[in-house]
């Protein structure tokens, strides 16, 4: 079985689908920054208001989909956190 590097073919489709998701990316990145904004936000108003500490916790999100935020934010701010979703990410 040859590399995909060997084999021009497969390689000219790696490099235009790099190139078609790195402009989707650019196309989405200010939706993608106002999510995270928006998420953000919420997260310290609800941390605030009931006071949780998530630094010794261990967080499962079930169903976290295509842009998994939360999960994103509970790997930074838990001992351990987990996704369990349908779509691959």
């Amino acid at each position: 079985m040859k590399s995909y590097t060997s084999n021009t073919v497969r390689f000219k489709e790696l490099v235009k689908n790099f190139i078609g998701q790195y402009k989707a990316l650019k196309k989405h990145q200010p939706k993608i920054k106002n999510h995270i904004s928006e998420f953000l936000i919420e997260q310290e108003s609800l941390q605030s208001l009931i006071g949780i500490d998530y630094s010794n916790s261990t967080i499962l999100e079930i169903g976290h989909g295509q842009m998994p935020l939360q999960l994103a934010y509970f790997t930074i701010k838990a001992k351990k956190a987990l996704g369990i979703d349908l779509d691959l990410v």
